[in-house]
């Protein structure tokens, strides 16, 4: 009210007023208001500097006290944070029940303003790895934003960007009494005073509509959703109504404008794992997000010197023949040979849905809805995965080194897990009765599969496969979903006898077959017997 009538004073008296003081700034006016608090230009007579003043909301309900000491002391943790990328917070204070947090007056455009204007795609995801730096150093902090978005991040004069609006990550968390849960009904609009859901739902992560504490997870897809939009023009998810944006989260169906514009693949596949529904498929963390992101560009810097090199070696004429015509890329007849797999697999599913919708039974076709939205998953997460496969060993080619040990183990993971998502197939297209089981025992089949990208696991992952053990426990699996114990019993034993020799993994997994196969056959102690043996081979 103070700041609104010297500004009337100023307008039309023109008359000087004294300073609106509030404690010991001097506030010359308010920057921004949201459902935490507002945002004001001060100036500390003290220090003779301009700043910026959040002051929160007080916190209401019977656990004030103590979520006021919750906060003084993470603002203590944003205030120890010295990082070019993050605002800088100069203190945090309490207030008549109000967390007040000082921090540095940051003079510049919005991200969303900045990409406004058309920018090189390569401008925008080294801008956007600097906002991920800033959030970064906020999570080693033990600190999480909460509220990534392109109006939160700034561009300075000098060109580096400024995570701000901090005041989330100090705002009120799960179980403050007095929260509620009401729907939201406005996507691009933060939520916060009055529920526990915390940011702006046209960029939170799937995790932060629930009641769980925000992990750093959730920034990592905040971060994602915001370059996916400076990048394509348009929101990953399409949501006019919060169900329909709910629907494309779930099956992480990516929007995509009607220009799109060309990409690396390489950075569209960092996106698409970036903005996984659950955080498990994500990143590990929001640095590795970063490093990819830098690798990338990093890489093409390295081939642009590259060829620079190349063509000082060569007649100029040669030279601009080179920069014509850009070196084949070594992974494409893979990509077309994938692309290839995933029409025949269309197939398969075209005639499986020809099916169920002659047997009118609305249970098969969600069953088979569900099981097609797993397979798609984990069929995408599998097709990514094998390409930077292939990058990576195509990088170790061109530095004259050996294929190691962990891209082994990693081939031998995606074959044997390419394996069995065309068995899962095959297993329900090929499928006469009990269809509905069938298609329930894949879906779980699938659920269980290896991801492939976890170094933890490929540690224990055979570099030797052995085929003939491989081939006969998966047949043996297929011959069990299909309903034909006695053939898949027949098989199972096969690949038992044959796994003698082999690496303990398929012994294991030979004897686990067999075992579920009696068990399906309600040989109780036969198949308790082999399971066992299987239990003693893994340990």
């Amino acid at each position: 009210v103070q700041l609104q009538l010297a500004s009337l004073r100023r307008r039309f008296a023109g008359a000087e007023v004294e300073p609106v003081r509030f404690r010991h700034w001097e506030v010359e006016r308010r920057l921004g208001k949201g459902g935490m608090g507002a945002v004001y230009l001060a100036r500390d007579p003290e220090l003779d500097r301009r700043v910026a003043l959040k002051i929160l909301a007080p916190v209401l309900g019977a656990d004030h006290s103590r979520m006021n000491q919750r906060l003084r002391r993470e603002g203590q943790a944003l205030a120890r944070i010295e990082h070019a990328n993050v605002v800088k917070v100069h203190g945090v204070d309490l207030f008549d029940g109000r967390t007040v947090i000082e921090m540095e007056y940051v003079d510049g455009p919005t991200l969303r303003q900045w990409q406004a204007e058309p920018r090189p795609w390569r401008e925008v995801v080294a801008v956007y790895a600097s906002a991920g730096d800033g959030l970064v150093a906020m999570h080693a902090a033990g600190l999480v934003h909460r509220d990534v978005k392109p109006d939160n991040l700034l561009m300075l004069a000098d060109g580096r960007v400024k995570v701000v609006d901090l005041g989330l990550a100090v705002g009120p968390r799960v179980g403050i009494a007095g929260a509620t849960s009401a729907p939201v009904s406005m996507l691009g609009v933060a939520i916060t005073e009055g529920s526990s859901i915390v940011g702006t739902p046209g960029y939170m992560a799937p995790e932060q509509f629930g009641r769980d504490e925000a992990a750093p997870a959730c920034d990592q897809f905040s971060l994602a959703v915001s370059l996916y939009e400076a990048l394509m023009g348009v929101p990953p998810f399409e949501g006019k109504d919060p169900s329909a944006y709910a629907l494309a989260l779930r099956r992480g169906t990516l929007q995509v404008p009607e220009r799109p514009p060309k990409l690396p693949r390489w950075l569209d596949r960092a996106l698409h794992r970036a903005l996984r529904f659950e955080p498990a498929d994500r990143y590990p963390s929001l640095e590795a997000f970063v490093g990819v992101l830098r690798d990338g560009l990093a890489g093409r810097r390295r081939w642009l010197l590259g060829l620079g090199g190349l063509a000082s070696l060569v007649l100029l004429p040669t030279a601009g023949w080179i920069s014509r015509e850009p070196a084949p890329d070594p992974c494409a007849p893979l990509q077309a040979e994938l692309a290839a797999d995933q029409a025949d697999d269309e197939a398969t599913r075209e005639h499986l849905r020809s099916r169920i919708a002659t047997m009118h039974a609305p249970h098969l076709d969600s069953s088979r809805q569900a099981f097609e939205e797993t397979l798609d998953r984990h069929t995408d997460h599998w097709t990514r995965t094998r390409l930077d496969l292939c990058e990576a060993q195509v990088r170790s080619h061109a530095a004259g080194e050996a294929s190691s040990a962990l891209l082994d183990r990693q081939r031998a993971c995606l074959e044997h897990t390419r394996a069995r998502l065309e068995d899962a197939l095959a297993t329900v297209g090929e499928a006469q009765h009990d269809l509905a089981d069938r298609l329930l025992a894949t879906t779980t089949a699938v659920e269980r599969l290896p991801s492939c990208d976890d170094p933890n696991e490929l540690a224990r992952w055979p570099l030797e496969p052995s085929p003939q053990v491989v081939e006969a426990t998966a047949d043996a699996l297929r011959l069990e979903l299909a309903g034909d114990y006695a053939g898949a019993e027949a098989k199972a034993r096969e690949a038992v006898q044959v796994s003698v020799t082999a690496h303990p993994r398929f012994r294991a997994e030979a004897r686990y077959r067999l075992g579920h196969i009696l068990g399906q056959q309600e040989r109780g102690e036969q198949a308790f017997a082999e399971v066992e043996r299987a239990r003693n081979i893994a340990f």
